[in-house]
């Protein structure tokens, strides 16, 4: 009986009305759009790659220096961006940078 009482409950709340809904914001962090980047960059190549890492770097403790240093390397890939969005501020991405930069010939 208590399982039907909460059903009925749930279905008579229509929830708020749409002025009273909540609105996301429109902006990005530094954190997020850095963690977006990387997640870019790496994507799904980090579970398939370990093997041939491992294969040519010979050692354990030098694949993890290698997986380390590209680790850095994308974060400063990211916080250039970062740089560019702020220098920039377009929609658009990298088509809005590249025009931005070296004009219409470009794009």
């Amino acid at each position: 009986m208590a399982g039907h009482t909460q059903q009925t409950s749930r279905r008579g709340n229509p929830g708020p009305a749409p002025s009273e809904r909540v609105a996301l914001k429109k902006e990005i962090g530094l954190v997020s759009a850095c963690t977006i980047i990387i997640g870019n960059i790496i994507g799904s190549g980090i579970f398939i790659s370990p093997k041939g890492v491992l294969e040519h770097a010979g050692s354990v403790g030098l694949a993890l220096f290698v997986w380390v240093l590209g680790g850095g390397v994308t974060a400063l890939g990211s916080l250039c961006y970062a740089e560019l969005g702020v220098a920039i501020p377009k929609s658009g991405g990298d088509y809005a940078y590249v025009t931005e930069i070296f004009g219409g010939l470009a794009g």
